[in-house]
């Protein structure tokens, strides 16, 4: 499971280190490979980064099953666009000896990534986003503090 917030520095080369954490959860089948790819959310500017051994089934059951409610044409568009935003700009990328990965300089472009920069864990994934992309989303995150306490009481 992939959890917390890391701050950390992108190299000049494009490579990051990928939180200690993060390396320790991606054991197993991923062999220190991971999928990194763009954001499907249009609100928020960040990459997403996926275990390698488990972004075909994800791809897979969202093909399969997220765009059933729609009329057979609006789902072709769907998966049609479902593709170009998320599977075709997907790079998989192995961990060197120190951690890090390469961001594609592509990549790092779509979502504005700098120097300073920050991994957050999404328990399935986790996301790379630019340190001031981060604060905004952060921001108005803490805005929604009263719906998530509402919400969530009765599990937190």
């Amino acid at each position: 499971m992939f959890s917390g917030r890391y701050l950390h520095t992108v190299d000049a080369k494009g490579r990051v280190a990928i939180p200690r954490d993060f390396r320790d959860a991606l054991g197993g089948e991923n062999q220190g490979r991971v999928v990194v790819t763009l954001s499907p959310d249009d609100d928020k500017s960040y990459l997403d980064i996926y275990p390698a051994d488990k972004w075909e089934g994800i791809v897979t059951d969202v093909l399969e099953n997220a765009f059933d409610d729609l009329e057979p044409l609006e789902a072709a568009d769907a998966r049609d666009a479902f593709l170009h935003n998320c599977v075709h700009p997907a790079q998989q990328q192995q961990l060197d000896s120190q951690g890090r990965i390469l961001v594609p300089a592509e990549h790092r472009a779509a979502v504005s990534l700098g120097k300073e920069v920050v991994f957050t864990g999404d328990v399935k994934k986790f996301r790379l986003w630019a340190a001031a992309e981060w604060e905004k989303a952060d921001t108005k995150a803490r805005g929604d503090k009263a719906m998530i306490r509402a919400r969530t009481k009765r599990w937190l």
